[in-house]
C-alpha cells in the first residue's frame, strides 16, 4: 500500500533541492529532485507524479513554461510554484499558467511538507 506521495521538485539550486527532498522524505514521501528543466521533462515524460513544486527561475525552461506542460498532460493535478519571486505579476502569471497554488520562498520548506502531508492524509485509500 502506497504511504506518500510521488513528488517532483524543480529548482536549479543544490542547496535547496537537497533540503526539500530530505524533508519530504523524512516526512514518508518519494520525493524526486531535478535541478534543470531537462531533467525535469524527462522525470514528467517518465511518470506521473502526485504532486508537482517548480521554482521559476530554473534553466532552460522557466517553471511557467514546465507548469503550463505539466497542466496540459494532467489537468486535475497539483501544481505549487515555490518561489522567491514576490510579486504580484510573478504570483499572476503562475496562476496563469495553471498553477494551483504559489508560496514564497519565505514561508519555507515546512509549509510545503503540510501541504504534501494533508494531500496524503486525505488520499483515497487503494483496495
Amino acid at each position: 500500500m502506497k504511504t506518500g506521495l510521488d513528488i517532483l521538485y524543480v529548482d536549479d539550486h543544490g542547496d535547496t533541492a537537497y533540503l526539500m527532498n530530505l524533508a519530504l522524505e523524512r516526512a514518508g514521501h518519494n520525493a524526486i529532485t531535478a535541478v534543470t528543466s531537462d531533467q525535469a521533462i524527462a522525470l514528467i515524460q517518465q511518470q506521473e507524479f502526485d504532486l508537482y513544486i517548480f521554482d521559476i527561475r530554473i534553466p532552460e525552461i522557466d517553471g511557467l513554461q514546465l507548469c503550463r506542460r505539466v497542466r496540459t498532460l494532467h489537468p486535475k493535478k497539483i501544481i505549487i510554484i515555490f518561489s522567491a519571486l514576490e510579486y504580484d505579476d510573478c504570483r499572476q502569471a503562475a496562476y496563469d499558467a495553471g498553477a494551483t497554488m504559489y508560496i514564497g520562498k519565505q514561508y519555507g520548506i515546512e509549509v510545503i511538507v503540510a501541504i504534501a502531508n494533508e494531500m496524503r492524509d486525505t488520499m483515497p485509500v487503494s483496495p
